[in-house]
């Protein structure tokens, strides 16, 4: 039986092509704004998969006012991540998380010592920064526009002067080579990271570690300029223990991936959803976290 893919079809044609059975199979994702009809209508071809990824806002730990650690737990503490969840089409599109580590991940346990977000704490941690009334500016591409705004309302009830600088979203990949390279000095962007490989390092020692951080090129890799030599240690002795102990290594992990969330270089806001659509007259679907829709897996009546 052959099969055929067709490149380069907008969603929305996409989505109707599926619907009238012209089509099989969006393996991809569809727009937020239409989820709930397809939920709604389509139910039982909607698929609803967790996507080890993360969405985060970068924070720049070497830049006012995020040099200061009050200041980046402060808006770990007061941003409404139930908000940003809302604006991204609700949660079928993704989930809200506190950690660096995805959900379903080796080395993932639940933590968020955060809790619900507290705008009376989280001012009382700004004002003891002494960086109230600061300009903040946080950098977005188009797409994570509506999820910015979210944060930049946010900082700004913290008493920030924030605003948004958008890029559009043809300017990817150079905008974001630009942005990583310290001499930018830019304080906070808009930021995905999905998964290459099932691997903790790959959140962790690959975006977060002192020597991912090259600093004045532009092949630097932690954003954040964030270095920690006590998490270093622990991430070096996660991987070393990874070839000879796989429960010993995930708990290392774990506690590599705790320590990230107190130390704070991130906003970790949500781990995306993938949606998938099926044709009627399709089975055997599959879903594989690193690989998508197993579309060998497929047959159609």
């Amino acid at each position: 039986m052959s099969r055929t893919a067709t490149l380069d079809v907008p969603k929305a044609r996409q989505i109707d092509a599926v619907l009238r059975g012209e089509a099989d199979a969006i393996p991809d994702g569809v727009p937020p704004g239409r989820l709930r009809e397809l939920q709604t209508q389509h139910a039982a071809r909607t698929h609803v998969e967790p996507e080890p990824s993360d969405v985060m806002v970068i924070l720049n730990t070497r830049v006012p006012p995020f040099d200061d650690l009050r200041v980046r737990r402060a808006l770990n503490v007061g941003i409404d991540r139930r908000a940003v969840v809302r604006a991204i089409g609700g949660a079928a599109a993704g989930a809200p998380t506190c950690q660096i580590l995805p959900p379903n991940f080796p080395g993932y346990v639940r933590y968020c010592p955060y809790g619900a977000p507290d705008l009376p704490r989280a001012r009382r941690m700004v004002a003891a920064s002494g960086t109230q009334g600061m300009r903040v500016v946080l950098t977005s591409i188009e797409q994570y526009a509506p999820v910015a705004q979210v944060v930049v309302a946010r900082l700004r009830r913290l008493g920030y002067r924030s605003a948004l600088h958008v890029i559009p979203n043809q300017a990817l990949p150079a905008a974001f080579v630009r942005l990583f390279d310290s001499r930018s000095r830019t304080q906070a962007y808009m930021f995905l990271w999905a998964a290459d490989y099932p691997a903790p390092s790959n959140f962790t020692e690959h975006l977060l570690s002192c020597a991912a951080f090259a600093p004045a090129t532009p092949g630097n890799m932690n954003g954040s300029q964030f270095c920690s030599p006590a998490i270093d240690r622990l991430m070096r002795a996660a991987a070393r223990a990874q070839a000879t102990d796989a429960g010993r290594a995930d708990r290392l992990w774990t506690r590599v991936d705790h320590a990230l969330v107190d130390a704070a270089p991130w906003l970790p806001l949500y781990n995306r959803s993938v949606v998938a659509l099926t044709g009627e007259r399709v089975g055997g679907y599959r879903y594989h976290p690193m690989r998508g829709i197993m579309l060998d897996q497929l047959w159609v009546r």
